[in-house]
Parts: structure tokens; sequence; C-alpha cells
């Protein structure tokens, strides 16, 4: 079955259970959480109790005596419930649950939004829950291998461990569980077309204000635009700034799109990328923009299964729109990352590099790192250059 492969943030997920009374895991629309909870935590762990408020009963359950419907299930180590958003009142009865006894890996609590923004749920787990994020599958878990354990500074492997076939292979299908198996086009197309509805037909619904069609509008542009930013999607989509803000706030709750700064050199705003890059190609995303989509998601999933807190994904880009496709930032380090559709050696990559640096200063030591179809990893004046499959 294409969903039974192992995930590299099980590891993780039991290690936060051992220690917090109550361990989130949140992720956006076919990730895999329930799978996770349901099927590879409950064999880990036999005295774990799943249960999901997608039931009817349980969810008016939970909403309505949310107290008593925790003590339904006194021996379950963890208590996995899956949409918990969905009975908004049980995260009161959750933070008494754990004041009157506090152990840890009481609750394992999963959702496809972001509840913790919400202030009366912020206050009621600040201090008690830990969370983590579920991504689509990445290249290396899609093909059933382990985690990446490459230098921490950039996460490249000189020698790769994926081919090239199986890099086009999942940009082609991503890594949504129930998708990037799938091998005819035509289903594959008509099953992404169903997610996309379900994201903004159905998981949207909770801000009253939010228009599907729209929302649908504002995906389709961010995977087409070059600069993926709010006042470019207003001029494009013809629609006042603030609605499209409060558009893509939704959707960044519902984990279906990722933000990326800019670096405090750099000019422009904040971009935004989708979180699978088969969903980015299917809206017509540029094979360049599948990269950088592809690139980004590897790095937030590789980083957020091993626990990496302490590090930042940004941008550069300069006066003349020359753009270092990602910047990335741990203590101590900075990694620049260009991303090229060819494997061309070209002397203006390695100056916007070189400018790049200047403009640090001492700040931190800075590695520069081109990706691009290379058949293997050379140096040349000081830059790295990767095959693209180094990432995995």
């Amino acid at each position: 079955m294409p969903h039974d492969r192992n995930r590299h943030v099980l590891a993780l997920i039991e290690q936060k259970l051992s220690l917090a009374p109550v361990v989130a895991i949140q992720g956006a629309r076919q990730t895999g959480k329930s799978f996770i909870g349901q099927i590879l935590l409950t064999q880990k762990l036999r005295a774990a109790s799943y249960i999901s408020l997608d039931e009817k009963a349980l969810r008016v359950a939970a909403q309505n005596s949310p107290d008593d419907f925790l003590l339904r299930y006194p021996d379950a180590r963890p208590l996995i419930i899956d949409e918990v958003q969905k009975a908004p009142d049980l995260f009161d009865a959750l933070k008494l649950n754990v004041d009157r006894k506090r152990v840890p890996g009481k609750f394992l609590i999963l959702g496809s939004t972001e509840f913790s923004r919400l202030s009366h749920i912020r206050e009621s787990l600040t201090g008690r829950m830990s969370r983590t994020r579920v991504f689509p599958f990445n290249i290396a878990e899609s093909l059933s291998l382990p985690i990446n354990t490459a230098s921490a500074r950039h996460l490249l492997n000189s020698t790769p461990r994926a081919s090239r076939e199986d890099l086009h292979r999942y940009l082609q299908n991503g890594g949504l569980p129930g998708v990037f198996a799938v091998r005819s086009s035509l289903e594959r197309d008509q099953i992404l077309s169903d997610i996309l509805d379900l994201i903004v037909f159905r998981d949207a619904r909770f801000v009253k204000s939010f228009d599907p069609e729209l929302g649908k509008d504002i995906l389709s542009q961010i995977a087409q635009l070059d600069f993926p930013q709010l006042s470019e999607l207003s001029a494009k989509l013809k629609r006042d700034s603030r609605i499209i803000k409060k558009h893509v706030e939704v959707l960044q709750e519902l984990f279906v799109l990722n933000r990326v700064d800019p670096h405090i050199s750099s000019t422009g705003k904040s971009l935004y990328y989708l979180y699978d890059c088969a969903l980015a190609a299917f809206l017509g995303a540029s094979h360049r923009r599948v990269l950088q989509t592809w690139f980004l998601n590897e790095q937030l999933s590789q980083r957020s299964s091993q626990g990496q807190l302490k590090w930042k994904v940004l941008y550069y880009s300069n006066a003349k729109s020359k753009m270092i496709d990602f910047v990335l930032q741990t203590e101590g380090h900075i990694c620049a990352v260009r991303i090229l559709e060819d494997a061309a050696v070209r002397k203006t990559d390695g100056l916007l590099m070189t400018h790049f640096v200047e403009k640090l200063g001492d700040s931190l030591p800075c590695s520069k790192v081109i990706l691009g179809p290379y058949p293997h990893s050379f140096q040349e004046n000081g830059i790295e250059y990767f095959p693209y499959e180094s990432v995995v």
C-alpha cells in the first residue's frame, strides 16, 4: 500500500511523547497524519487508542461534554484524537486533565489547521503541548530510504542517494501519500483537483468570509508568478490587498502555503510556495518553480523530522530582481542556494552570490551552493555545485 512507508518524523513524535503530556501533529490535508496516528503509532505504542472527530457521534460528545469524553479512555497511552480542531471546547478539557495528573504522553492530537493560533487554545496548552508538523513524503521516504544524515548546514550529500529518474518521477507525482504512487496522469490530476476543492470549499469554512474561487485563483497565481508576493497577487487578480492577505493567511493556517521571508539585505517582500511540487505543476508552475517548491519542502520536511528549530529559510533578491532562491541560516552559518535549470556554469551566478556574501560582511560564514542537472558534485571559484538529487 503506498501509504505504508516509514515516516522519518515518527522517532521525533515518540521522543516528544516521552517528555510532554500533549503532543500535536499538524499538517495539510493528505499528508498522512491520520495514517501515522491510526496505523503506524498504534503498531508501535500498544497502549494507544485512536479516535477521529470526523465521526459525528464522537464529535458531538467531545464538544458537549469534553471533560467526561476524555475520561472514557482511562487506559489509553496516548489517546490519539484526530481532527481535534472540530471540537474547540476539548482544548480546555485537555488542560484540566493534564493539570490534574501531569504525566508524559497522555494525549496525541492531530489537526489540519494551525489551531494553536487561536488565543484560547494557545493559552490552554502553553507549557503542556509539544508540536511537530507532518509534510508530504520527501523523496527519501517515498523510496523507503533512511533519514538524511548529511551535514546539518545544508543537508546535501556529495554522493546522491537517489537517481535522476527518481527525482523526475517525484517532481511529476509529488509526495502526497494518496497521489505519489498513482501512475495515470489523468487519475493523478483528478485527485489533485479534488484535493484543491476540499481545501477551499470545505477546510477553509472556518472563516466565513473566505471566497473559495478566489482561494483557488490565489493558489494558481502562487504557482505561476515569478515573485508570488501579496502585492503581485493583488495586482494580478485585481482584488484589494487586504482581501488577498486574509485569504493567504487562511491558506497558511491550513498548511497549504509556506512563506519565505526576504533576507535582511534583500529587496522585496515575503514569497509564498505551495506545499507539494505536483500540486504546483498541476496549477501551471514552470519547471523552475516546481524545483523551488520541491527543494523548500525537502528542507522543511527533513529539518522538521530531525527536530531542528534554530534555523531559517529566507531568500535574497537584488535591485535588479536577480534572485538567490534560498538562504538557509543556522546557528553560526549561512548557505546561499541558487537553483538552475541547466548545467551551465555562468560568471553572473557567481557574481550574484559574491555580492550577497559581501553584504553579509564578517557576520557569519557563508557557503555558496548551486544546484543543477550536474552528473556529480564539484567546486569552482569558491562555489559548490551539486546535482539536484544530492538534496535527498
